[in-house]
């Protein structure tokens, strides 16, 4: 089960293991929200920034509906399927044409993938106030997003006005999931964000 408290656990727990060593966090998509929830709870001195790609919705009214009904679809889905069935080579085929090799999406799904949890994901991150949450930061921002991904840019604005300072960088032409749709230009991105001084 996905729980917000959780995953910051598990960044924090990581960003320990490196201590006292700068670092900057990252995530698209779910990881996205998790980079943004978990700032907070990272020692000052050792976080210098946050890159949330993916994730400029504010889960909340009438944003909630379809992803509520996402959710009830995956557990629909895995409970009259199989998820060992789900992930099979369809699955490896759909993650082929974003640009996801077959070697790793088979150690994705070795890692273990969980498609029944999207309902408690959507639970986890309804009513959080992720710009809130950024704007309490004091460390660079950057947010980006796919140029289509009309979802996710519905509530740019409002974090924007959390965190003027933020960049924003936008993939034109791409839908959600820049970090697997652009892999090469995502990570130039993150690597120019971290050498920064």
């Amino acid at each position: 089960t996905y729980t917000l408290e959780g995953a910051v656990e598990v960044v924090r727990e990581a960003v320990a293991s490196v201590a006292p060593a700068p670092v900057v966090v990252a995530g698209d998509s779910l990881g996205g929200y998790t980079t943004m929830a978990s700032a907070g709870a990272l020692p000052a001195g050792q976080l210098r920034g946050i890159v949330a790609s993916g994730c400029t919705l504010v889960f909340e009214g009438s944003a909630l509906i379809p992803f509520k009904i996402k959710g009830l679809f995956h557990k629909l889905l895995v409970g009259l399927v199989g998820e060992k069935r789900l992930l099979g080579p369809r699955f490896i085929k759909q993650l082929g044409k974003l640009g996801v090799s077959e070697e790793d999406a088979g150690a994705l799904i070795d890692a273990g993938v969980n498609l029944a949890a999207f309902g408690d994901c959507v639970r986890a991150l309804s009513h959080v106030d992720f710009p809130a949450k950024l704007a309490a930061l004091k460390v660079p921002v950057r947010l980006v997003n796919g140029g289509k991904d009309t979802q996710m840019l519905r509530d740019l604005a409002r974090y924007q006005a959390a965190v003027p300072a933020a960049q924003h960088i936008v993939f034109a032409g791409e839908g959600h999931g820049v970090s697997l749709l652009r892999s090469p230009e995502f990570a130039d991105l993150l690597d120019e964000f971290a050498s920064k001084p």
